[in-house]
């Protein structure tokens, strides 16, 4: 209910990767660290929630191996009538090297002046998604930030969580504010090419976001997405996330 674009609430991706996530691990037992990692993860049909005030929304996950490697695994995830909303291949890999060229910091940074991140429209998210804390600089180029995990939120059964939804939901929030400000309109993020994790489960404390521009043209941007941690740890990364201006 806290994720409602204009008066729809619709399942936000961030809770898709939890999910895909944690099925993995019983699709791919076995596997160390904090892998798998999840590639080519698309939004096909958007999941409204229309049962919220009734018995709920029920959703399947599928997956199936890959008979060339049965390591890799085609996942769906579907709801009412069989409909595809998310389509994602889940690998064995607990995620690149971390890239030590990806900054946190860019030369040019502008700061964000407004004393509101959460105007209703551009970013339409409800108290218990409001994870983007602050938004220390936005540029055509890239976009950085502090952000809250779900356990700061005051999110149930925080231990219970294979990634953090609030806080990837703030790294794409932040990404959203970078798009609009790159092609000018409202967007919304409809892909994720690559999502690795760094660690597991829930934060411990404050994030740190950082948005750099890959490219933007039309109605369409990409970007890259690092979250880490206070101390530098790294925390997770979304590589290549597509955006898409709202058609409203």
């Amino acid at each position: 209910a806290h994720h409602a674009v204009g008066t729809a609430p619709v399942l936000p991706m961030a809770q898709a990767l939890e999910w895909f996530t944690a099925a993995a691990r019983d699709w791919l037992p076995g596997l160390p660290g904090t892998a798998p990692a999840l590639r080519d993860v698309r939004v096909l049909h958007p999941a409204t929630l229309t049962g919220l005030k009734d018995d709920g929304d029920v959703f399947t996950l599928t997956g199936r191996a890959d008979p060339a490697d049965p390591r890799t695994v085609a996942a769906e995830l579907r709801g009412a009538a069989d409909r595809l909303h998310y389509g994602a291949l889940v690998i064995p890999d607990a995620g690149p090297p971390v890239d030590e060229e990806f900054p946190l910091l860019a030369d040019d940074e502008v700061p964000w002046y407004s004393d509101e991140i959460y105007d209703g429209t551009v970013l339409f998210h409800g108290p218990l998604m409001r994870s983007l804390a602050t938004v220390d600089a936005l540029s055509p180029e890239g976009a950085r930030g502090t952000l809250h995990g779900l356990a700061a939120l005051g999110w149930p059964d925080a231990t219970a969580w294979h990634t953090d939804p609030a806080a990837v939901d703030g790294a794409l929030q932040l990404a959203v504010l970078w798009a609009t400000r790159a092609l000018g309109g409202a967007t919304l993020p409809m892909a994720v090419g690559g999502f690795h994790l760094h660690h597991r489960g829930p934060a411990r404390g404050p994030l740190l976001c950082a948005v750099r521009r890959v490219w933007a043209e039309g109605d369409h941007a990409q970007c890259q997405v690092r979250l880490v941690q206070e101390d530098g740890t790294p925390f997770a990364d979304l590589r290549d996330v597509e955006l898409v201006r709202r058609p409203d």
